[in-house]
């Protein structure tokens, strides 16, 4: 699988937990291999728990927003129930640099559903 972000690849954690298993600290690893040390010990404590170094599953689809986003969302629609749902997305992509239209009739059409 694939790193998502910011994650090691696979082979660096295998580096990591093989240098573990030979007796090296987390210290002398995250010199070795040029990561944190709380990255190491994180790595280790996984493969300890887990057995593997390998990703797991993701569950679902990931989010298209953050809950921040939503939020802001959320208050861009509440104060502005009279303006049309373009008026709305446009002020939305300007203040949160997204563009979308499908979701923002989504996001209306739940937090307005609500009040009525």
């Amino acid at each position: 699988m694939a790193p998502r972000g910011n994650e090691l690849h696979e082979k660096t954690r295998e580096t990591i937990v093989n240098l573990f298993k030979s007796g090296h600290s987390y210290t002398e690893i995250s010199g070795n291999v040029n990561i944190s040390r709380n990255t190491v010990a994180k790595v280790v404590q996984r493969y300890k728990k887990a057995g593997t170094v390998t990703n797991g599953r993701r569950l679902g689809r990931p989010n298209k927003f953050c809950d921040r986003t939503k939020r802001r969302m959320k208050q861009l629609i509440e104060g502005s129930r009279r303006r049309s749902a373009a008026s709305v997305a446009e002020e939305i992509s300007h203040s949160l640099n997204v563009t979308f239209i499908k979701l923002l009739n989504h996001y209306m059409a739940m937090f307005t559903s609500s009040f009525i």
